[in-house]
């Protein structure tokens, strides 16, 4: 994850969040924001990457990835970083002037990598936004969450599962078995809570200790309001009127 893009600094936007707290809906959206001032953005979902490895992964390793998610067990740091590596690397080569991490990192060691990464290939300004949404809120989200299998795009359990995906038209809605099984979604979200708060704590301390209040900021947003109000929160902290591209 050190490819250098020669003479640009990109803004960088990390996006935390529980299963369900709407980390992809709220990437998508502030995707199309930035996309509709002139700016290109290159968005990476760690989720969709473990659901479509690439094809050069080994077969035990992509079994490993699959029966993780169906249990509710992170995937290894090293396989994480590889494939998000892989990935970035990609998206690097369309030169953007932001790029989103939508649920990378998810703890200490992973943070460690994408810092050093984001310092690497350059770094303008760097936003991290929590999505807190109670779990007894989250539960009822995520079971029977529908994704499509045509387009990736994964649908509230409200979604008609025999109509067609929204999105693309399609009719390959299923119901994923991290989904459906409450014990996996219980350990999702108690991983989650476990790792979190240990990533977010050393992120403010760097920030306090470097003195980087003016490039660097972790935020909290209520992630149980209307979607809306939750992206009108993110951009405004972005202040995308001062923002280089």
């Amino acid at each position: 994850m050190t490819k250098k893009i020669k003479g640009r600094r990109i803004n960088w936007l990390l996006l935390f969040g529980a299963a369900g707290a709407g980390k992809g809906t709220q990437a998508a959206r502030i995707r199309e924001i930035l996309e509709k001032h002139g700016l290109r953005v290159a968005l990476l979902a760690t989720g969709d990457l473990f659901r479509n490895p690439p094809g050069t992964l080994d077969r035990g390793v992509v079994s490993q990835i699959s029966e993780n998610m169906k249990k509710g067990v992170l995937v290894d740091d090293a396989v994480t970083m590889v494939i998000a590596g892989e990935a970035l690397n990609a998206k690097l080569e369309e030169d953007p002037d932001w790029v989103i991490l939508d649920g990378l990192p998810r703890n200490v060691f992973q943070l460690a990598a994408v810092l050093f990464a984001m310092t690497s290939i350059g770094l303008a300004h760097f936003f991290t936004f929590e999505l807190a949404v109670a779990d007894s809120l989250l539960i009822p989200r995520l079971q029977g969450r529908k994704t499509c299998k045509s387009c990736g795009k994964v649908h509230p359990a409200s979604t008609d599962l025999a109509g067609a995906c929204p999105k693309c038209g399609k009719v390959t809605l299923f119901i994923r078995d991290d989904d459906s099984n409450p014990k996996s979604i219980r350990n999702r979200l108690g991983d989650y809570r476990k790792t979190i708060s240990s990533v977010l704590d050393a992120l403010r301390k760097l920030i306090s200790t470097l003195e980087l209040k003016d490039r660097f900021s972790v935020e909290t947003v209520d992630g149980s309001l209307p979607e809306d109000s939750v992206t009108d929160r993110i951009i405004k902290h972005l202040d995308l009127q001062d923002q280089p591209a």
